[in-house]
């Protein structure tokens, strides 16, 4: 997909990575679907957590909190970064369909995950070379709700199609 909307340029690694992947997955189809939707949610969390919190460097004092960093895309007429925001929402979006996967309700997927995002980003204030801001909270709460609408209306559509 990187490739495709984002004319990110070609990686080797991701193609390695996508070949050790194949046979994970053949295991993981094996599985009981309740296992493999918690190998999945585990996966994907320790990625999200590792990808934001790298490189782990605390301080002992907090930073100034940006509240909209993308604001700055709009303010200052810099071009928005497809790559960033795609790279979010899908990764929002696969956390909050295993969590949905697991049995939790959509309203309560979405809540755990704004509230997984906003933790990491107050965790970030104390990160030397972070900055914090309510992007990722309120890009997962702005997914979270079309993901609630399109399975509201889903829903909507299969119980008229039982009448």
């Amino acid at each position: 997909g990187r490739l495709l909307f984002v004319n990110a340029p070609f990686n080797a690694s991701e193609l390695i990575s996508l070949a050790l992947l194949l046979p994970v997955l053949v295991v993981l189809h094996k599985l009981a679907s309740v296992i493999q939707a918690i190998l999945l949610f585990s996966a994907l969390a320790a990625w999200f957590v590792y990808q934001q919190l790298a490189p782990y460097h605390l301080t002992h004092s907090a930073h100034t909190f940006d509240y909209l960093s993308v604001m700055r895309w709009v303010t200052e007429g810099t071009a928005i970064d497809l790559e960033f925001l795609l790279s979010r929402v899908f990764v929002f979006t696969a956390l909050m369909w295993t969590l949905k996967q697991l049995g939790l309700r959509m309203r309560s997927a979405v809540i755990a995950v704004v509230i997984s995002a906003l933790t990491i980003e107050i965790v970030q204030l104390w990160q030397m070379g972070q900055s914090s801001s309510l992007t990722d909270p309120v890009l997962a709460l702005v997914t979270g709700v079309i993901m609630q609408l399109a399975s509201n209306e889903r829903n909507k559509k299969a119980r008229l199609l039982k009448r």
